[in-house]
């Protein structure tokens, strides 16, 4: 269970500083994509009835 942690804690670490490069590198115009591709999806999804 303490392994699992630690793994966690290690690839959270990771993802933040993959996250940080890829914000340095000026992938803003990707990340708005893919929130509006998002915003497109749940927009065109079926009311719930």
């Amino acid at each position: 269970l303490g392994e699992i942690q630690r793994l966690r804690q290690e690839l959270s670490e990771a993802i933040s500083e993959v996250e940080g490069l890829e914000a340095n590198e000026g992938s803003k115009t990707l990340q708005r994509n893919r929130k509006m591709g998002m915003g497109r999806k749940k927009f065109n999804m079926d009311p719930k009835k």
